[in-house]
């Protein structure tokens, strides 16, 4: 339960911050937020197949 978590609440906070994302330069936001995403959801699934 607890390896779903991270993922999924990376996901909807990137999900907000695509919604308040400048028109202009939407850049800004959507690189450094997919890029953490990622990062968050492949650590929790490293940990998810150590930890099984």
């Amino acid at each position: 339960m607890i390896a779903l978590f991270w993922p999924l609440a990376t996901l909807i906070a990137a999900a907000g911050l695509c919604v308040i994302a400048p028109r202009q330069t939407p850049g800004l936001y959507l690189w450094p937020v997919s890029c953490t995403a990622a990062f968050i959801c492949l650590l929790a699934a490293l940990a998810a197949a150590v930890i099984r």
